[in-house]
């Protein structure tokens, strides 16, 4: 069983709510910032939601009534969310780097099996790998990528990654890096993709339906988009509300549920053909959030097998806190 302090370990958790919220406190003192509310749920267009929680006494999540997700409301405007990013990018903060200690530990046991989960789940809708051209889009310093590369998965690999200090990683790789958003890339020269890959990025673009369009015009008419992306409706994030450590203002500004996303795709051509739920850490979250002793050791006492067979029950039902998507045109 996957273990949370082998992959994030508390001290580490703490550590990070601290300096981010120390950072955005310093960023919005120094500099003046703007923001902008929005009417509906990016998702699927509703106008019906309400507070989820708050970060920082002063960042608003909303919960939209209609198809379960969050998002940011009121928002940062994009002059200054682009500011934030040059403000992190001045003060020397790394967004990318994964800690030494659990590296190892995370290849192992999340990344390794979530691939061979994606490319057996893609074999099933009629993928022969290698594919001709595989991008994949928010890829950091390439640990996923080199993932993919060891499993012969593509032929022609092309990395989209805005964090300029990111590059170095990828000087000695014969992959295409774009160092830009996804948003600036001529579609006409990096077209007809046959598989795009994602992980923990569609939180952060702030038009999230103008990031779907984009990926839709780089698909093939054949191909499919792979996402594992967090889940809105993860007990993990339900039950931790403000205390989320994956839950911070300029960052995270939308969570998808499943029909949220559904009607986002819909929207723009796309269809998602495929979904898992594949969080491992929630019940072990939720423990740990629990302030009745008695309760919590009771579930304790009946060991790991319990609380494997809760994490298999929330992923039979759609409420880890990751979920994995397959999607591809909606015309197929």
């Amino acid at each position: 069983m996957i273990s949370r302090d082998k992959i994030n370990p508390q001290d580490k958790l703490d550590d990070e709510n601290y300096t981010w919220e120390r950072l955005i406190r310093k960023y919005e003192e120094r500099f003046p910032y703007t923001v902008v509310a929005i009417k509906q749920c990016p998702f699927c267009k509703s106008e019906n939601f309400t507070l989820f929680t708050r970060k920082y006494g002063w960042w608003a999540y909303r919960l939209c009534n209609h198809c379960r997700s969050i998002f940011q409301n009121p928002r940062p405007t994009p002059e200054a969310l682009a500011g934030y990013y040059k403000f992190l990018a001045d003060e020397g903060v790394n967004l990318h780097t994964l800690c030494e200690e659990t590296k190892a530990y995370r290849v192992e046991h999340i990344y390794v099996p979530r691939w061979r989960r994606s490319m057996n789940m893609l074999k099933s809708c009629g993928v022969v790998f290698p594919v001709k051209k595989l991008m994949e889009v928010g890829a950091g310093i390439g640990t996923y990528t080199e993932i993919m590369a060891d499993y012969h998965s593509a032929r022609e690999y092309t990395i989209v990654e805005p964090d300029q200090s990111c590059a170095k990683h990828y000087t000695k790789q014969p992959w295409k890096l774009l160092k830009t958003n996804l948003e600036n890339i001529f579609v006409q020269n990096y077209g007809n993709q046959d598989l795009i890959v994602m992980n923990s990025v569609i939180e952060h673009p702030l038009d999230i339906e103008k990031f779907f369009s984009v990926l839709s015009e780089l698909l093939s008419p054949t191909g499919y988009i792979i996402l594992v992306d967090m889940n809105a409706e993860g007990v993990d994030l339900l039950a931790a509300q403000d205390q989320a450590d994956n839950l911070v203002p300029y960052h995270h500004l939308q969570i998808a549920s499943h029909s949220g996303l559904d009607a986002l795709c819909s929207r723009v051509g796309l269809r998602v053909w495929s979904f898992w739920s594949e969080g491992n850490l929630d019940v072990e979250i939720c423990l740990k959030l629990i302030r009745n002793p008695p309760l919590a050791d009771a579930v304790q006492k009946r060991g790991e097998h319990m609380i494997y067979d809760l994490q298999e029950l929330l992923k039979y039902h759609g409420m880890t806190g990751y979920n994995g998507y397959i999607i591809g045109k909606k015309r197929r």
